[in-house]
């Protein structure tokens, strides 16, 4: 079962030799896509796929730059359209104006990898490798995929997202290949009610593995 405001999305993939299995995880980084595969977030009130390790769960998270203390962050500027949100070493959230989307997690920006940030547009999603015990900078992963180049130039759905699908290939090996979709700008959700009672986030996700 699914808790509201989270949904699962499974997808059949035939070719000729092989049939497919693929369980997705929204556009994330890697570490968090793996962790919460089998979920997305389709609401762009709640963009973002998150993970909860204290609970071994997942969530769809709003902005945090939307709820900055007492701030509503918002970049109204068409050459800086997009809200980037970072944490300092000591876990002081930051935001700011950028070009292009951003697709980082409040678990590997904060809790992971503090203090870290992704500036190059070559490199621009901020990951963790449990492996290497590690913070890295890496490729978006959609424009790795057998060196393609996807782009989104429907103004209304202008972000590229990326899940991971796990397939079966012809030999019953695993293996994992990014999908790419694209999806419209997050949307900050309504302001407060009149008694001032923010809006609640989506309650999280059953983990699926």
């Amino acid at each position: 079962l699914v808790e509201p405001g989270c949904q699962t999305h499974t997808m059949t993939l035939v070719a000729a030799i092989v049939s497919v299995f693929a369980l997705l995880a929204d556009g994330s980084p890697t570490f968090v896509a793996k962790l919460c595969r089998g979920g997305i977030c389709p609401d762009p009130r709640f963009p973002i796929m998150d993970y909860v390790e204290e609970e071994g769960k997942c969530t769809c998270r709003k902005h945090p730059c939307w709820s900055d203390s007492s701030l509503t962050h918002s970049c109204p500027g068409a050459d800086a359209p997009y809200l980037h949100f970072k944490y300092d070493a000591n876990k002081t959230l930051s935001c700011q104006c950028r070009p292009d989307p951003q697709h980082d997690t409040p678990h590997v920006a904060r809790d992971k990898c503090a203090g870290h940030f992704c500036a190059s547009a070559d490199f621009p999603i901020l990951d963790w490798s449990p492996e290497e015990n590690k913070c890295f900078c890496r490729k978006h992963p959609c424009l790795e995929e057998n060196n393609l180049r996807h782009e989104c130039d429907d103004p209304a759905r202008p972000i590229l997202h990326f899940a991971f699908a796990t397939m079966l290939d012809n030999i019953g090996g695993e293996v994992e290949v990014p999908m790419c979709h694209c999806l419209q700008k997050p949307e900050e959700p309504a302001s407060k009610g009149l008694r001032g009672a923010a809006e609640q986030e989506p309650k999280v996700c059953n983990r699926y593995t």
